[in-house]
């Protein structure tokens, strides 16, 4: 954990801000200190160690949360601009390079997924919508770096289905439905028109965790794996981990309604849908792997396989 109270007069030195009060939120790849101005505006401030390569995305991702805050004034965690009218400062600890950026304070709660009601998955899927006629309209700047998330994302090189090692670790009969669930989801999504109307920046993230409520509307937070991929990917991740739920019907159609309203491409098919909830079991059949790559976790299988396994079942057969 970054030791961040001493560098704290060093990082505000660069901001027009009086912070009289600052709070330790969390430390992960990132440290998060929650701070206090005089005028009794809140701000975040993050501090990641530069990440060599990945700066320019890093960058990327604060220019996109800056110009969708500009353009739809969405509530969500955008940059405050230094002194100088950059996004971040630099600062240099024990020979090591850090970025940070103070945010803006993101209004509401985080809600439980077992605590989500028909209002809140309509202020969700709202979101969505403004994010997307963003995206559809959107020139990012020259320069301007995210991922992809194409077919080779999902089922390339390091792709759970392509690792021997980690297959073995699945019950057989899940490993081979999910298998064939694996390439039918593959074949319908090579004949999918990828058009300006379909894929473009998106979230990628957007499970009930990345969401802020307040009043009746829901606020998006969590920006670090936005990038550019399939609309529907988004509006399918908020409703994939309902589909147990004895209200998925309702959820699900209240989604689609309110969604529609403002996508780029108007009305969703049912069957585009379903095929982006398949794509979701196959993305977390993905992360399931990267922790076994990464770490050797093996502790979610248990409890993921055969939830993946039924809820693509549910949405596709």
């Amino acid at each position: 954990m970054i030791d961040y109270s001493p560098l704290l007069p060093r990082i505000l030195s660069n901001y027009a801000l009086d912070i009289v009060h600052h709070e330790h939120l969390r430390t992960s790849e990132n440290t998060v200190v929650k701070l206090l101005a005089e005028n009794g505006q809140t701000y975040a401030l993050r501090i990641r160690k530069t990440a060599g390569p990945g700066h320019r995305q890093i960058v990327s991702e604060l220019v996109v949360l800056r110009d969708f805050r500009e353009h739809s004034h969405a509530d969500l965690p955008a940059p405050v601009a230094t002194r100088e009218g950059q996004l971040f400062c630099s600062l240099s600890i024990d020979g090591d390079d850090y970025m940070c950026v103070v945010f803006s304070w993101v209004a509401g709660v985080h809600v439980g997924a077992r605590d989500i009601a028909l209002p809140h998955m309509v202020s969700m899927a709202r979101a969505v919508s403004r994010l997307h006629r963003f995206s559809a309209a959107y020139q990012p700047p020259e320069g301007f770096v995210r991922p992809v998330y194409d077919l080779e994302w999902f089922f390339g090189e390091t792709s759970w289905s392509a690792n021997p090692a980690f297959v073995e670790r699945l019950p057989p009969p899940a490993a081979g439905y999910l298998r064939a669930a694996n390439d039918a989801v593959l074949d319908r999504l090579r004949r999918y028109p990828r058009t300006p109307a379909s894929f473009g920046l998106i979230h990628y993230d957007l499970h009930v965790g990345n969401f802020l409520f307040h009043g009746t509307g829901a606020n998006m937070i969590d920006f670090d794996e936005c990038g550019f991929g399939y609309y529907l990917f988004d509006l399918a991740h908020i409703l994939f981990e309902f589909i147990d739920h004895p209200r998925y019907g309702e959820f699900r159609e209240a989604a689609l309604g309110q969604y529609a309203e403002g996508r780029p491409g108007g009305r969703v098919p049912a069957d585009d849908l379903g095929l982006f909830l398949a794509l979701q079991g196959i993305a977390y059949a993905n992360w399931l792997h990267r922790l076994f790559r990464r770490d050797g976790r093996e502790d979610a299988l248990e409890y993921w396989v055969p939830t993946l396994v039924r809820r693509i079942q549910a949405v596709w057969e």
